[in-house]
């Protein structure tokens, strides 16, 4: 089977979170194979990334995969999936994807990241999604009309700002960048 629906967990433009649930329903009616990356859902939107805030199996999504650069606070990825599809991936991948692995302590920090997952993943993430909530209120009260700050999931961690279009010009926009930059290196 060579047909693929390739997908995000969080959205990385908008900070939507996909619908996974309704894409395993159509990977299962038309019989396509599931790959997800969830480098900005993992240890964000629960502890086991979206397939876990859906509460879906993870064997249900064929390759899943990761980078370790978000949540983790690691480098490097990793990518999940049946003995069928992994052993392909390495036999088909270049050369260089496997001649170099990461330094041990990238491998620990990633390890006791995900084990910090484990233990207290919920609480975490349940910090999270208030501070989310909280930034996105003070926002929205401080500033009126003036930023869009996403679209669907307004519990995603995942936040960008932008100026609504109608209200602010470019000229405007790059002002209040300065102004926002500066701020931020004096903090």
């Amino acid at each position: 089977n060579r047909r693929f629906i390739v997908t995000e967990g969080l959205f990385h433009n908008h900070g939507d979170i996909c619908k996974l649930n309704r894409i395993i329903e159509l990977k299962e009616r038309y019989k396509y194979r599931l790959i997800l990356d969830d480098s900005h859902g993992l240890g964000t939107i629960h502890p086991r990334g979206t397939p876990g805030f859906y509460n879906i199996d993870t064997p249900k999504v064929d390759m899943y995969f990761a980078g370790m650069d978000k949540a983790l606070g690691s480098t490097g990825g990793f990518c999940i999936g049946n003995k069928e599809i992994t052993h392909h991936q390495t036999l088909s991948g270049a050369g260089y994807v496997f001649s170099a692995s990461a330094p041990p302590f990238s491998c620990t920090a990633a390890q006791t990241a995900l084990t910090l997952l484990e233990q207290n993943g919920k609480e975490y993430i349940e910090q999270l999604k208030n501070n989310s909530t909280l930034f996105r209120k003070l926002l929205s009260d401080k500033s009126g009309d003036r930023w869009n700050t996403g679209y669907n999931n307004l519990i995603s961690p995942l936040i960008h700002l932008r100026f609504n279009d109608k209200l602010i010009n470019d000229d405007i926009a790059e002002k209040y960048f300065d102004i926002i930059s500066s701020e931020a290196r004096k903090k």
